[in-house]
């Protein structure tokens, strides 16, 4: 959701890139090891994690851009040796925003003041804090680079056909629709995920309904990069306010 006369992709951080179609339509129905569905962070990490075996595969993603708008921000120190694994750290470490305390407030009044594990002898900091549009373009960059991954974009997955040697895939883009044939499929395509829908499967787990205001606001101000929660504060009486530091001058407001 954006401001009346604000475009969706409209940002006070990032240009997002507009991708296309696979043009080249001769190999698209070439035999894959593996298709992945979804190319979010998930998606993209198993393709560069599947790479690091020398295992090809095709990975299929109906949007046409990385996922807009305020969602995931914080990175757990595993995650960053993943990233390493798979050759993509670098770039992670040169913008995020490490960080180790945390602080709660209870009617402006600190309550609370944590520290996470953390020491000298650690290779990374426990948590570190970025938009996921830089997490997606940081992967994607890594992605792009590597021979074994087959990215392909505005494609989306109408139909999944399981058959004698293993699956095959009918995919719709704005060129047409062809038939991928695949060793193995992983759905890597969310929580709503069409793969599920296609097999009339749900997500396990517990879900609950609720009503939030995410905002990212830009303001210059040199407050440490600390984890803030605010309960009952004054300007939400009887809520909860988190308040997360992000690189370029960014606040996440929860």
């Amino acid at each position: 959701m954006r401001p009346k006369g604000r475009d969706e992709l409209d940002s006070l951080y990032f240009t997002y890139p507009k991708f296309h179609a696979p043009t080249a339509r001769d190999r698209l129905d070439a035999r894959t090891p593996v298709a992945i569905v979804g190319a979010g962070p998930v998606g993209m990490v198993a393709a560069l994690t599947l790479a690091q075996y020398g295992v090809r595969s095709v990975l299929l993603d109906r949007k046409d851009t990385f996922n807009d708008g305020s969602r995931a921000i914080c990175i757990a120190r595993q995650s960053y040796y993943i990233l390493e694994q798979i050759g993509a750290v670098q770039a992670f470490l040169d913008k995020s925003l490490g960080w180790t305390t945390g602080r709660s407030f209870y009617r402006g009044q600190q309550v609370l003041e944590f520290q996470m594990p953390d020491s000298a002898d650690e290779k990374y900091r426990p948590m570190y804090n970025l938009e996921q549009q830089y997490i997606e373009q940081y992967l994607y960059d890594a992605v792009a680079t590597n021979d074994l991954i087959d990215l392909r974009w505005t494609s989306e997955l109408t139909d999944l056909t399981d058959v004698a040697d293993g699956v095959e895939l009918r995919i719709t883009d704005a060129n047409g629709s062809y038939v991928l044939p695949a060793d193995w499929v992983l759905a890597a395509d969310g929580a709503h995920s069409p793969i599920r829908s296609l097999r009339g499967l749900r997500l396990k787990g517990q879900n609950y309904e609720g009503r939030y205001v995410i905002a990212d606001v830009q303001m210059d101000h040199d407050y440490p990069t600390i984890r803030r929660a605010l309960f009952d504060p004054a300007c939400r009486p009887g809520g909860t306010v988190l308040i997360h530091r992000q690189p370029d001058d960014i606040w996440r407001i929860d």
